[in-house]
């Protein structure tokens, strides 16, 4: 064989075999990554133009449905106008300009009917041509989204109430908020325009506080604080002085006052009861770099889980903030403030949402 045709035929060998390696890397090695990519717009295309399943509170109150439409995209998602801004930055949306968010989009497959488990579990309706969808049962309450916003009274903050049992989230309110059917009509223009004033509202409303935003803990920190004392030997009976203030070394006089000015102390205990900073401040002070390791056993300054999937969280959750094991030499009066949640200390109100999903068959009122 003439030797140019058989190194251009060695080449067009090499080729392919490197295509072939390309194309089951990408379909099987990356095909997960590549499918959950939120720059991939192929899993929403494919969802949109399809019947999903209703998304409902505890009590089973409807929180979001779809209704047929006479357009290309066959149905729009409604939130119904009585829970439409009580449950809207963990609910999401779904819409043709901006994709999914919140719960729409972590579980998108499991309401639009694709997962393999709500597949096998309706196959009549699959082989008679009915597609199924899945329902989203949430763990939070009507009852105690309205208290929260009741609460808050118009007020900026964010509320979270768990269920100390189960750990699953009662309520997970926020405001600002926003009524997400601005995001779900088909007339791409108002769509953008209802976003744009949304993105320029004060307060950031499209910004879902309980898991995405960081607040300093403030006292509620003296909680951690007293464990991680409690667990390095600290003596509940041990006293501390009864004072208004406590210097803060290594700075220029400064001083860590109680609240109010008041007089404060006592045992580790007393001083919880009363949450006195100068107790605790000490505390920190005493602690050290332990303090630093400590937190991290309580998940604070660690790796949040991811957001999506199984975690029902969109956007990603915020990570939390604490001092850093070996600083306390060169931070000394941070650690006392950091014992107090202030400081270097800040943290999401809301822990991950819980869900259940069940399957039901397609309604003509769906």
């Amino acid at each position: 064989m003439n030797p140019g045709i058989r190194r251009v035929g060695i080449a067009i060998v090499v080729c392919f075999l490197a295509l072939a390696a390309q194309l089951t890397y990408l379909q099987i090695a990356r095909s997960t990554n590549l499918a959950d990519d939120p720059r991939n717009p192929r899993p929403f295309l494919r969802n949109v133009a399809r019947d999903r399943g209703p998304i409902v509170s505890r009590e089973g109150i409807v929180l979001a449905r779809s209704v047929p439409t006479d357009d290309v995209y066959k149905y729009r998602r409604i939130y119904p106008a009585e829970t439409a801004d009580l449950f809207a930055q963990v609910v999401g949306y779904q819409s043709i300009n901006f994709g999914e968010a919140g719960v729409e989009r972590a579980y998108s497959e499991s309401l639009a009917g694709r997962t393999f488990a709500l597949q096998a579990e309706n196959l009549a309706d699959a082989l008679a041509g009915r597609a199924p969808v899945g329902t989203v049962v949430l763990t939070l309450s009507d009852r105690a989204q309205r208290l929260a916003a009741e609460g808050l009274a118009g007020r900026r903050g964010s509320v979270v109430v768990l269920d100390v049992a189960t750990g699953g989230v009662l309520a997970a309110y926020s405001n600002p908020t926003y009524d997400p059917n601005l995001l779900t009509g088909h007339d791409g223009a108002e769509v953008a325009a209802a976003r744009r004033t949304l993105l320029a509202a004060p307060g950031n409303p499209l910004l879902p506080k309980p898991w995405a935003e960081r607040y300093p803990p403030g006292s509620t920190f003296k909680t951690v604080t007293a464990a991680i004392a409690v667990g390095a030997g600290t003596s509940l009976d041990f006293s501390y002085p009864v004072v208004r203030s406590i210097p803060l070394p290594q700075t220029d006089g400064q001083v860590l006052r109680n609240f109010d000015d008041e007089l404060c102390g006592g045992t580790l205990e007393v001083s919880f009861i009363r949450s006195c900073n100068t107790t605790y401040g000490q505390v920190g002070f005493d602690l050290g770099n332990t303090l630093a390791v400590g937190i991290r056993r309580w998940g604070v300054a660690t790796k949040p889980p991811p957001s999506g999937g199984a975690t029902g969280i969109d956007p990603a959750i915020a990570r939390s903030t604490g001092p850093a094991p070996g600083t306390f030499r060169r931070n000394q009066a941070g650690f006392m403030q950091d014992a107090i949640g202030q400081n270097q200390v800040a943290v999401t109100p809301l822990a991950v949402p819980v869900t259940r999903v069940r399957s039901r068959r397609p309604s003509a009122s769906q």
